[in-house]
């Protein structure tokens, strides 16, 4: 089980990874042409616009849960620690950027729904911004209280821990995203 760790901590820490991955992706992709975004490696796999809608997805989905769940609960003198649970760190550590594991997304949290390409990045951005306000809503709540996974209804996670999955999810997918750019195929690269 993972050590305990003060909540303002965990969460200020929380907050600065989910800012960095923001960063990110307006430095490196905020001036791709719709061409760009919506390329896909030859041999298979996603393009930049696919893993940003994935993320999309995922982080809506888990954070309407999330709003769900705070919608019931009051902010309250929360517990000065928080302490992760032993799944979500299995979880945490499976969806980590360098993580040598490949998983394959559920299809609900595929990004093939029909959204444009060119959509992506701004969708992305509106839902990191909400991301990062959820993050800083969290302070004073009991980061134990759990939350339902999108995923299934039989997965439960405590807010703390989901907090945590979407901001390394966010940045191993942006991480993806980021290798795009160096295919030697991506289109406008420079040889």
């Amino acid at each position: 089980m993972p050590d305990p760790v003060e909540c303002a901590t965990h969460l200020a820490g929380l907050l600065e990874d989910a800012q960095a991955v923001g960063t990110t992706v307006r430095e490196r992709f905020s001036d791709l042409s719709p061409e760009q975004l919506a390329w896909r490696p030859p041999e298979g796999g996603w393009g930049v616009a696919d893993c940003l809608e994935h993320l999309t997805i995922t982080d809506t989905k888990y954070l309407d849960n999330m709003d769900g769940v705070l919608a019931k609960h009051v902010a309250t003198d929360a517990p000065p620690a928080f302490q992760g649970g032993p799944w979500a760190a299995k979880f945490i550590g499976m969806l980590a950027p360098g993580a040598k594991r490949k998983l394959k997304a559920p299809g609900k949290f595929r990004a093939d729904q029909g959204e444009p390409p060119s959509d992506a990045l701004p969708r992305f951005l509106a839902v990191q911004e909400r991301l990062e306000a959820m993050l800083r809503t969290l302070e004073g709540y009991d980061l134990r209280v759990k939350v339902k996974s999108p995923v299934s209804g039989l997965i439960r996670f405590r807010l703390g821990d989901a907090a945590h999955l979407l901001v390394v999810h966010d940045a191993r997918h942006v991480a993806q995203a980021a290798r795009v750019l160096a295919h030697d195929a991506f289109p406008g690269r420079d040889a």
